[in-house]
């Protein structure tokens, strides 16, 4: 408490000192909001974009601002000469897609009224005191989340209530505030953790029938698919170094999932898989169900807006049964990704406009009932068996799910922005003829 106290009287002593530099400050305020924006999710290009718009707004002459995922650095220069140089880095991110929100809705206020920096200022402080969801419904929705999920891929009420139990587990070790270690610790950790616990409950207690369903639903949690996703759209834009920063982290993340995975079954030696399935038709109006549940949770783990979980949940749906149908009748997980996938970004892209959220907002939700978490946990358990076929097997179907998906958000994407671009190209050059 004394360290954050410390470093709060630095920041607003350092402040002070901008306040006095109408560029400094300026500089200062627009990385504010970048920042924020970088921490909770936000896309590398639109950080930028979204620090040139506020600074040129207020009649900045020249921006420059380069960002990766763990560093923004901006100059401006103002017409009268002065010039100012900032940087932040930014040690932490997650997917806090409610912030997102606010931030993206304060920074398009902003350029268009103008306010005075200490207002600008004044109202971002206000915009950070907002509400979130409390703790315990994020709990709760990372429980719901693991134990539908655990029954979307074949396990049983008991094996979902265990599943419910990690995800609540695996909750508090991210609130813990005594926990203080990186990402990928803390992806060890909880990996170990889930294991232990959903071995436990196989093997030595006896309450739960699936070890593979259990812990496939536990991964969801954990899984970096959608930061493949985002890696592979960086990469797509043209941002290289952030691109494959993020790749990096995604393939990273992977990896310690599987470490604590295999950590923990040293414990446990082999459980043997278990061929629990439900039979007729329930089957597929159980995997909606749960489908949707899960993908409604997921919204609430990213802190979506609670005015967006309708919609989120009929775009995740929708996606499933795209997915759904697609592999039915072509038996091509990389097909089925990749349409389904086209239909979530061009969803995301229509509600984004409509409702004035964030794209990533609907899209981050859209994907996640087809996010390879399957695969993946099928792949660490046959590498563990040291079973090289089906370990491969569940590899290649992994990355053709995982690019699937990167290739329909990249694809609608760039149309998207190059029909945007096209529109907004004929409309000024109209208004430039109607005043002449």
């Amino acid at each position: 408490n004394q360290f954050s106290g410390e470093k709060n009287l630095e920041a607003q002593s350092t402040r002070q000192i901008y306040k006095s530099d109408f560029c400094e400050y300026l500089l200062c305020l627009a990385l504010d909001v970048g920042e924020g924006m970088l921490k909770n999710g936000g896309d590398v290009n639109r950080v930028e974009d979204t620090i040139e718009r506020i600074c040129r707004a207020y009649g900045a002459e020249h921006v420059e601002v380069f960002t990766i995922i763990s560093v923004i650095n901006a100059a401006i220069r103002m017409p009268d000469g002065t010039y100012s140089s900032q940087l932040r880095r930014v040690k932490s991110t997650a997917n806090n897609l409610g912030r997102l929100e606010r931030l993206n809705a304060l920074s398009r206020e902003i350029c268009q009224t103008k306010p005075s920096l200490e207002e600008f200022d004044e109202k971002l402080h206000e915009m950070k005191k907002t509400p979130e969801y409390e703790k315990g419904v994020i709990i709760a929705a990372s429980a719901i989340s693991s134990g539908a999920f655990t029954l979307f891929f074949g396990g049983n009420w008991n094996d979902a209530l265990v599943s419910m139990l990690i995800g609540v587990v695996l909750s508090l070790i991210e609130f813990a505030p005594s926990m203080k270690m990186n990402l990928m610790a803390r992806i060890v950790v909880s990996a170990f953790i889930a294991t232990v616990l959903s071995g436990a409950s196989v093997a030595w207690l006896g309450i739960a029938d699936s070890h593979d369903a259990i812990m496939t639903g536990v991964i969801m949690l954990l899984v970096p698919g959608m930061a493949f996703g985002t890696a592979m759209r960086d990469l797509f834009y043209g941002d290289l170094i952030a691109g494959a920063l993020k790749t990096i982290q995604a393939v990273l993340s992977a990896l310690m999932i599987a470490l604590g995975y295999i950590l923990a079954m040293t414990i446990f030696g082999s459980i043997p898989p278990s061929d629990y399935v439900l039979e007729g038709g329930w089957l597929i109006v159980k995997e909606f169900i749960t489908a949707l549940i899960s993908a409604v949770a997921f919204a609430i783990l990213f802190r979506v807006n609670k005015k967006h979980l309708f919609w989120a949940g009929v775009g995740s749906i929708v996606t499933y049964g795209i997915y759904y149908l697609t592999v039915t009748f072509t038996h091509n997980v990389f097909l089925a990704a990749l349409v389904s996938a086209l239909f979530t970004a061009l969803y995301s892209e229509v509600s984004a406009r409509v409702h004035r959220a964030p794209t990533l907002v609907f899209l981050i939700t859209g994907v996640i009932p087809t996010v390879p978490g399957r695969y993946l946990y099928n792949t660490m358990r046959y590498l563990l068996e040291q079973n090289w076929p089906l370990a491969l097997d569940a590899f290649l179907n992994t990355m053709k799910i995982a690019i699937g998906i990167a290739a329909g958000v990249v694809g609608v994407a760039i149309a998207w922005g190059t029909i945007s671009s096209e529109i907004k190209s004929r409309r000024r050059h109209k208004s430039q003829q109607e005043k002449q």
